[in-house]
């Protein structure tokens, strides 16, 4: 980031360990409790990543797999709750244009749920299972279930 950059790059390891995640109560609260810690993902994917933990000793694209579906539908979709309260609040505020406002924080939240839509049109792609996040996940269940 520089001084004149309107943007702020988030880590992985800053959604997975920030305490806004509080934010996110019912879901957060539920999943520290069920996995007995607080940064339980940010912990999974590093135990993984080293070769400990509970998914240590499993094969490498097993491996790969709990790693990849820990941040997309864990941290990416505990992450976006919280920063859906924190639009709702500015929203209660009346705090609404601008950088810092509710209309670019909703956009950050479809970013965060949806991910990437690739495609050559504008609006990006009309594949209904392209997307990497939580979009994904929602429109495979969809086709799984005939529901779509």
């Amino acid at each position: 980031n520089t001084e004149n950059d309107p943007y702020v790059l988030q880590s992985l390891h800053q959604m997975a360990t920030t305490q806004l995640r509080k934010k996110a109560d019912h879901v957060y609260t539920e999943n520290a409790r069920y996995y007995g810690e607080i940064d339980y993902s940010h912990n999974v994917v590093m135990d993984t990543l080293n070769g400990v933990g509970k998914y240590g000793s499993r094969p490498v694209d097993y491996r790969v797999e709990i790693i990849a579906n820990t941040i997309r539908y864990q941290i990416m979709h505990v992450f976006a709750l919280a920063q859906m309260e924190v639009v709702r609040e500015k929203c209660v505020a009346k705090n609404i244009d601008g950088l810092d406002g509710a209309r670019h924080g909703w956009d950050h939240v479809a970013a965060l749920l949806i991910g990437s839509l690739e495609g050559t049109q504008e609006g990006g792609s009309l594949d209904l299972e392209d997307g990497q996040l939580s979009w994904n996940l929602a429109n495979k269940r969809s086709f799984q279930f005939n529901t779509m």
